[in-house]
């Protein structure tokens, strides 16, 4: 009978980390409000930053407890002021232009979790699109262009567990650079914050 017992409680110490290995959810939806600090493109003199507020979606699935893959989606927009040779040479104007900035990211993911805290660390790789408005260049009746430029994200964040199913993210934070075809890098960081649904694995 000792033997047994023995034997029994061997069984149930090897089963253990198999257990907290599936205490995880297997998939994790991500949605609220994004804020990006942007590079425009070069369109005439100089490159202006632009703040752009929007929204923003992800889907999480998670492979094993820490680690797994993410596909992000966001857009902010915006209006600001740019400054170029608009109308002769040698002088400088001030226009007002409109943008839209989206994104399509996918790459891994790794989180650390507790019971009250998850946090992670991601790098994603995929798109950026940038569309301006509202400019007209002399000789060049140009009212809006886009690009959709090859683009890297690396960040991570925090989510705090109200139950099971639901989390708060109160932030995550992410370095966005992106490469023109001209071998420029455009500069962006991006601020995230919202509600966290997590399906399935429990």
């Amino acid at each position: 009978m000792r033997r047994f017992a023995l034997l029994l409680g061997l069984i149930v110490f090897a089963a253990l980390p198999v257990g907290a290995q599936n205490d995880y959810p297997k998939v994790e939806l991500f949605a609220g409000y994004s804020y990006a600090n942007t590079d425009l493109p070069r369109f005439v003199n100089r490159v202006p930053r632009m703040h752009g507020h929007g929204w923003t979606l992800s889907i999480s699935g998670n492979f094993h407890k820490y680690f797994g893959l993410s596909g992000d989606f966001a857009g902010q927009y915006g209006q600001g002021n740019v400054q170029a040779f608009f109308e002769m040479p040698g002088r400088l104007e001030s226009r007002e232009i409109s943008f839209s900035n989206h994104q399509f990211l996918f790459g891994p993911r790794i989180t650390g979790r507790t019971e009250r805290v998850n946090a992670f660390a991601h790098a994603l790789f995929g798109a950026f699109y940038i569309r301006r408005s509202g400019f007209f260049v002399p000789f060049f009746p140009v009212s809006s262009s886009s690009k959709t430029y090859f683009a890297m994200g690396f960040g991570g964040g925090l989510d705090i567990n109200a139950s099971r199913h639901l989390a708060v993210r109160v932030f995550q934070v992410d370095y966005i650079p992106m490469r023109q075809r001209s071998g420029r890098w455009l500069q962006t960081v991006r601020a995230q914050a919202g509600i966290v649904v997590k399906f399935g694995g429990w």
